[in-house]
């Protein structure tokens, strides 16, 4: 099945499954893509494409997509990023008994009105569709108040020269050893495809993510995330919902889908340079966020927001349903009166543990963590700062601030705080599943260079000097490709391309050249 013509009948499996209430893939895009395989975005799309969700984008988006004008083309005209086209765009045709139709001409006709049918008939629902969940507003800001969570960042901040030394490793586990041997052969991998670098420590984890992409050969095409280890978050919030809420807008992001047109606020590549060289821009200081979702008095808002449809109304009145009835929910909270992280996820959409992209590197990597007890008195201090800027921020509301000032506002509010894991995870193309184990080595500083290695101390300085990080080392010599499967597609890639058929060798890569795979291996200083 392309991208272009989907077939209708899969489609309507898929919103049956979103819509039938009473089941577990009710309202879920996560349980309906796990049930048929496929991503969250691609069920969003198919809903779309369907009239079972209305799409955020303006009517004119989908007229001149009609039109036979390109996702690039549209970006231009109406200044959209072309990665939110994708995701909310319906599709173009779908295959409709034996005949390519237009999605358009089924969207008007009757499809609605089946599902509705359909939705009515179930019984009481144990699930209710993410999409039913008020979404809390962005609110104007204001200028802040000094508080005593906010100090001086010249005291609280490392200094800009310090530099961190990570190691990027991607995750293996699982691949047969028939993998290993072709990584082996044709990437030059020892003990697992990795790049080591350093990177200046003010640099943010969005930053970084754009330095992944260079570093791993990919395009920047597709959904990511930061988030912790698993059992570090249930350490931190004891697997809680209150505890977790608590620390949105410190260390994690608002429970707001990852689709989120805010997420993709820098992703404005036009052509206009080569792609590399976009990159290098975004990996280098100055590093700059202005997404405001993850602004922490936005997000502290939606967390409250959030925490309080969660406790009133008709969701709450059934998750205490699901407490009584449901074995599985009873086994998650056992006598516990709390909402439980684990109990709400497996009741909607809701999605946790994304670390804020915001956070600079020396706010959340480092071996000195913050101890629980350190941890409860910062999110007090949050709480108490929070509620002291309410008011204030509310008088901006009608003061006619510019966007461009209030983004300036809200970045201003944001508390600097400690880090507190040395280890972090990225994801990449939740389709392909490209997952890397982000480590903190150790942190230079500009006065502490004495036990060095020269040569070693020459790249700090340079880092110190460019505010670029720069790859040290690397364990697989030739970059990865997107779209190509995840580490099984690219294993074998990596063996067509090395085989004997000779049309399949060509197709695949010019396919590769397409995707800017040069096949040539890589040098570590050349990397960055």
């Amino acid at each position: 099945m392309d991208t272009e013509t989907q077939d209708y009948d899969f489609m309507q499996k898929v919103a049956d499954a979103f819509l039938h209430l009473g089941t577990p893939t009710s309202g879920s895009l996560r349980a309906v893509g796990l049930k048929f395989g496929i991503t969250r975005t691609k069920v969003r799309k198919i809903l779309i494409t369907l009239g079972a969700l209305e799409s955020p984008l303006p009517d004119e988006a989908v007229k001149l997509q009609e039109s036979g004008m390109k996702l690039q083309e549209i970006s231009d005209r109406l200044g959209i990023p072309v990665s939110t086209l994708s995701t909310y765009l319906p599709y173009v045709s779908v295959m409709y008994n034996g005949e390519v139709r237009s999605a358009n001409a089924l969207r008007i006709g009757t499809f609605r009105e089946r599902i509705s049918n359909i939705a009515r008939m179930q019984p009481h629902p144990d699930a209710v569709p993410v999409e039913d969940i008020p979404r809390p507003g962005v609110s104007p800001r204001s200028k802040i108040a000094e508080a005593n969570i906010i100090k001086e960042r010249t005291m609280l901040k490392e200094n800009a020269s310090t530099v961190m030394r990570l190691n990027l490793e991607l995750n293996l586990e699982g691949l047969p050893e028939k993998g290993w041997e072709v990584l082996r052969k044709y990437c030059d991998v020892n003990k697992g495809y990795s790049r080591e670098i350093l990177a200046p420590s003010d640099m943010t984890l969005h930053g970084l993510h754009y330095a992944i992409m260079q570093l791993f050969g990919w395009l920047n095409g597709h959904l990511r995330r930061f988030s912790l280890p698993e059992e570090l978050l249930n350490e931190l919030t004891q697997g809680r919902l209150d505890d977790y809420l608590d620390l949105v807008g410190l260390y994690f992001r608002p429970p707001v889908d990852l689709e989120d047109d805010d997420c993709f606020w820098d992703d404005n590549y036009e052509g206009e340079s080569s792609f590399k060289a976009w990159l290098r821009k975004k990996y280098t200081r100055p590093f700059r966020f202005h997404g405001r979702h993850e602004q922490f008095m936005t997000a502290r808002k939606e967390a409250e927001d959030f925490r309080k449809t969660v406790r009133k109304g008709r969701i709450g009145e059934l998750l205490e349903e699901r407490r009584r009835t449901n074995d599985y929910v009873k086994k998650i909270v056992g006598e516990s009166k709390d909402l439980m992280l684990e109990e709400l996820r497996s009741f909607t959409d809701f999605t946790y543990g994304d670390v804020l992209e915001r956070l600079e590197l020396s706010e959340i990597l480092g071996s000195a963590r913050l101890t629980r007890k350190d941890l409860g008195n910062l999110c007090r201090k949050a709480n108490d700062y929070y509620e002291q800027n309410l008011k204030t921020l509310a008088n901006i509301k009608h003061a006619g601030a510019s966007k461009e000032a209030i983004d300036g506002m809200l970045a201003g509010l944001n508390p600097i705080v400690q880090p507190i894991t040395d280890t972090l995870n990225y994801e990449f193309d939740f389709g392909d599943g490209w997952e890397i184990r982000i480590t903190c080595c150790g942190t230079y500083a500009e006065s502490d260079l004495k036990d060095v290695a020269p040569e070693l101390v020459e790249k700090i300085n340079a880092v110190m000097a460019t505010g670029r990080p720069l790859c040290i080392a690397l364990d697989g010599s030739r970059q990865l490709v997107q779209d190509v499967g995840g580490i099984y597609g690219y294993c074998d890639f990596l063996c067509t391309i090395n085989g004997d058929d000779a049309r399949e060798k060509r197709e695949m890569k010019e396919w590769a050249s397409g995707m800017s795979w040069t096949g040539r291996k890589s040098s570590p200083e050349k990397l960055l």
